[in-house]
């Protein structure tokens, strides 16, 4: 079964997705803050997880951005 979304629905999902990416671009400033980071370690890793899923939110918005009708 295909499911053909609107270009409303592909609007809003790429909305989505690009607040998502601010999200877990903020959770870079706002965990250590909150939380503190015990070593090197921990906060290299909260760096790569946190730009790797923004950046692969922005690609997804945009790419459905793109191919919008």
């Amino acid at each position: 079964m295909r499911f053909k979304l609107s270009k409303g629905q592909l609007r809003v999902i790429s909305a989505v997705l690009s607040n998502l990416a601010a999200a877990w671009l903020a959770s870079v400033i706002i965990v250590p803050g909150l939380f503190g980071v015990k070593s090197l370690t921990e906060a290299v890793f909260l760096l790569t997880y946190s730009f790797l899923f923004a950046t692969l939110a922005i690609y997804l918005a945009s790419k459905i951005e793109d191919n919008l009708p």
